[in-house]
């Protein structure tokens, strides 16, 4: 990667990253302005995060002769050796389940299937290029979702993430943002009872990310399917193989966090307790 390579309108900020001793490297991510700085004997991440988390903000790559000295916000590593100048960052869903709620109500009768968008957090992670194996030393999220609680009760139940922004019927009401990755939900209520959607749970640390040509993130699809032998906020959950069906051509970058085989069945539709 070099200064210049990328233009603003091609998200893709991730891979190997080349830095000489003494200078430094910028990005702005969304609300995340990062500096990936190498001095001799280590490397440093420094980041600024700006109070807008839903920001579209995004420019490239860009060289700088060292970090400013106001970030405060640094990790620092051990570089293998003085000749060492290669990093990496990647890009990676969440560690939990991620909730997320329509921008209002709405029914999906019986026999009937829908389709809901969402727009899913991602997470950055910083590996050094040459260690044996290219342990992942940072994983941080670009910005943090808030934490919530899904379930029966206040006992019973998981803590996940809530997310920042509604799920919509249509992809094109999904904001274009290099921070966040887009995951398609296929519904389908084969239940002899309405489905009322408030609020559904994603596996979303189940999911592969894959990345369109523009840089547009995208995640496993994923199928929800309600029958009258669950309970009425269970669902059977299976994961798409292939790529995401509104991103054909997108390649897969990234593994799941948790690797899931089959279906499985899992509260989907539960209540939400603030």
């Amino acid at each position: 990667m070099t200064s210049g390579a990328k233009d603003a309108s091609d998200l893709t900020w991730w891979g190997d990253v080349r830095v000489e001793p003494g200078k430094a490297a910028r990005w702005l991510i969304g609300p995340l302005e990062l500096y990936i700085e190498r001095r001799e004997g280590d490397w440093r991440v420094g980041r600024r995060v700006g109070k807008d988390l839903l920001s579209e903000d995004y420019e490239p790559r860009t060289d700088l002769d060292g970090a400013p000295d106001d970030v405060k916000d640094v990790d620092r590593f051990v570089a293998h050796s003085n000749n060492d100048v290669s990093c990496a960052i990647a890009p990676a869903l969440p560690d939990r389940a991620l909730v997320v709620a329509p921008e209002s109500p709405f029914h999906v009768p019986p026999g009937t299937k829908a389709t809901i968008y969402m727009s899913t957090p991602v997470w950055l992670q910083f590996r050094l290029v040459g260690a044996a194996d290219s342990p992942v030393l940072l994983d941080i999220p670009i910005a943090r979702p808030s934490d919530t609680w899904f379930g029966d009760s206040t006992k019973e139940g998981v803590l996940c993430y809530a997310s920042r922004t509604f799920a919509r019927l249509s992809l094109a009401e999904i904001t274009r943002r290099a921070h966040r990755a887009v995951t398609a939900a296929h519904i389908d209520n084969k239940a002899r009872t309405p489905l009322t959607l408030k609020r559904v749970c994603m596996p979303v640390d189940s999911l592969a990310l894959f990345a369109a040509a523009d840089g547009r993130l995208f995640t496993q699809d994923v199928v929800l399917s309600r029958k009258d032998e669950h309970a009425e906020d269970y669902a059977d959950v299976s994961l798409g193989d292939k790529q995401p069906l509104a991103a054909p051509d997108a390649k897969r970058i990234v593994e799941p966090r948790k690797t899931l085989s089959g279906n499985f069945v899992t509260r989907a539709f539960a209540r939400l307790f603030e």
